[in-house]
């Protein structure tokens, strides 16, 4: 029997699908991301929801977004509000939005009744990038991994997001993969005041707490003798970390928000590893 590649395994292809496809997941030797596509979900948010490492304890990433709507779960602690890895906006009205709450369906999420499709939007383009097909922001971010001495196999692809979203009309989000490094920037096309970035923290799973530590530039989670570090690379950057607990399937999660005021742009790194 012949070898016949799948789809989502081919190199230097262009996916473009409406606003319900659910989920591109990204591998590389030890690692993989869930990155979750649907806009139209209440129950499955949009954003990277999951970074998993060979040897690390498995919700560290963390391993699962929060929710816009409590849908099938009853969660006894925490806030649910939305909250993944995700690109964040401040409107010129000053209300900060993020792609975490998706496209609002106009009507609380009904559990019983289900979804109605007729009641989606958007889409979601997907480009595969490699050494041929990089623009001028992804060669950079493939420069600045270089300069770090990241020599290490690469996976790099991009994700643009369509809305209707309050106040800008695309996101594209680029990922570059590494073994030790993740590098993630976010270009907002729109009028804003600010560009963001959410930050998913785990920190607590009903036994063990995690210690969190941040300052303007850099927000660190030690968990189980593992960290996730996630560090912004623009000079502008500040980090805040928010106090409240936010629900999520599998424990307590913190949020911290990178800010670049006046940007529309903005790029952080996400390193994981283990700690004596």
């Amino acid at each position: 029997m012949s070898e016949v590649y799948l789809p989502s395994e081919l190199g230097s292809r262009v996916l473009q699908t409406d606003g319900w496809f659910e989920t591109v997941i990204a591998s590389i030797p030890g690692q993989q991301l869930v990155l979750h596509t649907a806009m139209n979900d209440p129950y499955t948010i949009p954003g990277l929801v999951r970074i998993q490492q060979t040897g690390l304890p498995g919700l560290i990433g963390p391993s699962a977004a929060s929710h816009v709507q409590a849908g099938f779960t009853e969660f006894a602690e925490g806030v649910v509000r939305p909250l993944s890895y995700c690109p964040a906006w401040k409107t010129p009205d000053g209300v900060w939005h993020s792609l975490a709450e998706g496209i609002p369906s106009g009507g609380a999420y009904d559990r019983d009744v289900g979804l109605d499709p007729a009641q989606g939007g958007g889409s979601i383009v997907y480009e595969k990038v490699d050494h041929d097909t990089r623009n001028q922001v992804e060669q950079h971010l493939a420069e600045r991994a270089a300069e770090d001495g990241v020599n290490a196999l690469e996976n790099a692809f991009a994700v643009t997001w369509v809305g209707p979203l309050p106040g800008i009309k695309t996101l594209r989000t680029h990922y570059v993969q590494q073994a030790d490094v993740l590098t993630i920037t976010y270009e907002f096309e729109g009028e804003i005041a600010a560009a963001g970035a959410l930050i998913p923290l785990m920190f607590h799973d009903g036994r063990e707490q995690a210690v969190i530590t941040h300052t303007d530039h850099n927000v660190r989670t030690e968990y189980r003798g593992a960290y996730v570090e996630s560090t912004a690379l623009d000079q502008e950057a500040i980090i805040h970390l928010e106090e409240q607990a936010v629900a999520s399937r599998n424990g307590l999660l913190k949020e911290a928000r990178i800010e670049v005021n006046g940007a529309r742009r903005l790029s952080f790194a996400i390193r994981l590893g283990e700690f004596n």
